[in-house]
């Protein structure tokens, strides 16, 4: 969880330091690219969390470890797989567009 909350304060500081405020488009890659990598320790850090919660309170490691798995895979699914997926289908969508529009033409 902290190197998650180091990765994402660090653009903010560049921001105000590095890039006097400004927005570049340095700073826009830096910033995307420390933010994507802030999700992956902040999805382990709190399905760490959900493991030692549920064992203490189920007493069933297993089970627990389970949830912990599920969470995370949710985790991945809707923050790196539905937005990969949302993305090529709008891909899709704009060349049928522009096929469209080419036919008509």
């Amino acid at each position: 969880m902290a190197l998650s909350a180091i990765l994402l304060m660090t653009p903010p500081a560049n921001h105000r330091i590095a890039e006097k405020g400004n927005m570049t488009p340095r700073f826009l890659r830096l910033a995307s690219k420390l933010l994507l990598s802030a999700m992956i320790p902040l999805a382990l850090g709190i399905c760490v969390d959900f493991y030692v919660v549920l064992s203490k309170v189920t007493h069933a490691p297993g089970l627990a470890f389970g949830i912990a798995i599920a969470a995370f895979l949710t985790f991945m699914g809707f923050w790196f797989a539905f937005p990969l997926w949302s993305r090529s289908g709008e891909e899709q969508s704009t060349t049928v567009q522009a096929a469209a529009t080419t036919k008509s033409a």
